[in-house]
C-alpha cells in the first residue's frame, strides 16, 4: 500500500522555496495494523453531578478497544478543577499551596481516578496534560 501525504514535503534547503519542494510518497507495509488514539476533552468539568461523563467515555473506549484497536487515550486538558494540596506517597497532605484548591478537590480526584482505572484495568494508558492523580 502506498500513501501519499500531499502536505508532507522533502526537507527544504536554504534558498529553496517551499512551493518548489517535492511531494514525498510514504510506503506503509500491509503488516502494519491500523490503530486508534482517542482524545478526551478537558475532563476537569466532569466532576460532581457530571462525573458519570468521564466514566461513560472510559467505558465507551473499553467497549470499542478491540474493534478500533485503541492503543492510547490522551487527555487534552486538566483532569480535575483546582488540583489539590501536595501529598506524600500515602496520600497524606504534607504542604500548602499559595491558592487553596476548591473544597471538592479530593472528591474530584476520586471520581477522576475511578474513570482512569477503567482504562488502566483494560491496558489502556491515559497520559494527560497536567494535574495527574
Amino acid at each position: 500500500m502506498v500513501c501519499v501525504f500531499p502536505g508532507l514535503r522533502t526537507p527544504v534547503t536554504p534558498g529553496t522555496t517551499y512551493a518548489s519542494a517535492q511531494t514525498t510518497q510514504v510506503s506503509v507495509p500491509r503488516t502494519d495494523p491500523d490503530f486508534s488514539i482517542v482524545l478526551f476533552p478537558d475532563t476537569q468539568y466532569y466532576n460532581g453531578s457530571t462525573a458519570y461523563v468521564f466514566q461513560d467515555q472510559a467505558n465507551w473506549v473499553v467497549s470499542h478497544k478491540s474493534a478500533l484497536n485503541v492503543k492510547l487515550v490522551i487527555g487534552l486538558g486538566d483532569i480535575v478543577d483546582g488540583g489539590g494540596y501536595p501529598v506524600d506517597g500515602s496520600g497524606i497532605v504534607n504542604g500548602t499551596c499559595s491558592t487553596a484548591p476548591p473544597p471538592s478537590w479530593q472528591t474530584q480526584w476520586q471520581q477522576a481516578q475511578a474513570a482512569i482505572a477503567i482504562l488502566n484495568s483494560h491496558g489502556i494508558y491515559y497520559p494527560a496534560n497536567h494535574r495527574q492523580p
